[in-house]
C-alpha cells in the first residue's frame, strides 16, 4: 500500500486522475482539508524536509499551491507486488522507492503540467517510496489536516 495525494493545484483534474489510477491499481481516496494556510505549510515541509529536500523547492511549491483551496485528496494506492529499488540520490542513499509508483507519478505530472497554473515540479500528486513514508504522511495528515465528511 502507498499513500499518494492529489495536491490542491490538481484537484480539479482529480476524477480524471484516480479513473487513470484505477486502470492499474486497485485505489480508495478521502478529502484533507488544512484550517490556515500555516498548517497545510508545515504539512508540505514535513511531507518533503525529512529527505533533505532543498527548502527553497519546498518553499516554490508551496507557494503554488497556497493559491488553491486547501484541500488534498489523500489516495491508498494498493499494488500486489511492487518493485522496489535503493534510491541513486545520494541525500536519499540507503532508502528504497517503488519503480512502479515512480512511473505513475511521472506519467500523471508529464500529462497534467501544461494545465497547472505556475507549475512547479511536485505540485500534482505526490506518492510515498516506502512504508516510512506512508507512517509519516499519515501522522502529518493527522496533526495538520481535517477530514471532510
Amino acid at each position: 500500500m502507498f499513500i499518494g495525494l492529489l495536491w490542491p493545484s490538481a484537484m480539479r483534474y482529480s476524477d480524471n486522475i484516480l479513473s487513470r489510477i484505477r486502470k492499474q491499481y486497485s485505489v480508495t481516496s478521502e478529502l484533507y482539508s488544512f484550517a490556515t494556510a500555516g498548517s497545510f505549510k508545515k504539512f508540505v515541509v514535513g511531507i518533503y524536509k525529512p529527505d533533505n529536500t532543498p527548502m527553497r523547492r519546498i518553499m516554490s511549491k508551496f507557494k503554488v499551491m497556497r493559491k488553491c483551496n486547501l484541500v488534498v485528496n489523500v489516495m491508498y494506492i494498493e499494488i500486489d507486488n511492487p518493485e522496489m529499488i535503493p534510491h541513486r540520490k545520494s541525500r536519499l542513499r540507503g532508502t528504497f522507492y517503488c519503480r512502479n509508483m515512480k512511473s505513475l507519478k511521472k506519467a500523471i505530472r508529464n500529462k497534467y503540467k501544461g494545465k497547472i497554473k505556475r507549475y512547479v515540479h511536485d505540485v500534482i500528486i505526490h506518492i510515498s517510496d516506502n512504508e516510512e513514508h506512508n507512517r509519516r504522511t499519515k501522522r502529518l495528515l493527522d496533526k495538520f489536516a481535517q477530514r471532510v465528511q
